[in-house]
C-alpha cells in the first residue's frame, strides 16, 4: 500500500494510452453490493462477528482483505480467474493493473505476456504517505495482512523505486511505455510492489 504503483500506472494511462484494469474490480462490486456503497479503504464500517454475534468495526481495507481472502478458500484463483476473463473480452489495449499482490498472481500473468514491474518503496515512508493522504495510520493488521506480505516475494521483470521524485516517475513511465512497444505480446503491464531504481534503469 502507497507504494507509488498507482501513481506509476495513471501516468501510463494519462501520457501512453494504457487503460487501467483492476484485479480487485470484482472484489469491490460484491463489497458495494453488500454495504450500499462504494467501500473507502480507510472508512470504517459496523460489521457482524460470525462466531459472536458481536458487533465489530472494521476499516473498509480490512473489509476487502477479508472477503478477498475468504473466496480463496473456494478456490484459490478465484479472483485470478474472474479478471482474466474480464480481460479477454475487453478491446481497449495496452493495459495496466496495479493490484497485483500474490505471487501466483504475478506468474499467471507473466505467462500470459503480462510484463511484471515491482515499486519498492520503504514502509517507512508508505506509513507516511498513508497519514499525510488519509490522515490514518494503517493498522498493524493491515501491514501485515498477507496480501500485503506476499508482495515482497514476487520476481520482477523491472523494479523501480517509489522513493523518487514524481520527475522520475514520469521518466520512468516513457521509458517503460517505449520498452513494452518491443516486447512480443507486450500489450499488458503489471505494476505491484510494497516496498531501487538507478538514474538509468535496465529495461526488458
Amino acid at each position: 500500500m502507497y507504494a507509488g504503483k498507482t501513481t506509476l500506472a495513471e501516468h501510463l494511462v494519462a501520457s501512453h494510452g494504457y487503460s487501467r484494469v483492476a484485479m480487485a474490480g470484482p472484489l469491490k462490486l460484491l463489497a458495494t453490493l453488500a454495504y450500499g456503497e462504494v467501500i473507502e479503504k480507510n472508512k470504517e464500517y459496523p460489521t457482524i462477528d460470525k462466531d459472536t454475534g458481536d458487533l465489530v468495526i472494521k476499516t473498509g481495507r480490512t473489509i476487502l482483505q477479508q472477503i478477498g481472502q475468504s473466496l480463496k478458500v473456494v478456490d484459490r484463483d478465484i479472483w485470478l480467474k474472474i479478471f482474466i476473463n474480464d480481460t479477454d473480452q475487453m478491446t481497449n489495449a495496452p493495459y495496466v493493473v496495479d493490484d497485483v499482490r500474490f505471487g501466483f498472481e504475478a506468474d499467471y500473468l507473466r505467462r500470459a505476456g503480462w510484463t511484471i514491474v515491482k515499486v519498492e518503496t520503504p514502509e517507512e515512508e508508505r506509513i507516511r504517505r498513508a497519514e499525510r493522504l488519509t490522515g490514518v495510520v494503517p493498522t498493524e493488521a493491515e501491514l501485515r495482512h498477507e496480501s500485503e506480505r506476499e508482495v515482497d516475494g514476487i520476481v520482477a521483470d523491472i523494479t523501480f523505486s517509489g522513493n523518487r521524485p514524481i520527475e522520475d516517475v514520469r521518466y520512468f513511465a516513457e521509458l517503460l511505455a517505449g520498452a513494452n512497444e518491443g516486447i512480443t505480446d507486450g500489450d499488458f503491464v503489471v505494476v505491484d510492489g510494497n516496498n531501487s531504481w538507478s538514474s538509468n534503469p535496465t529495461l526488458g
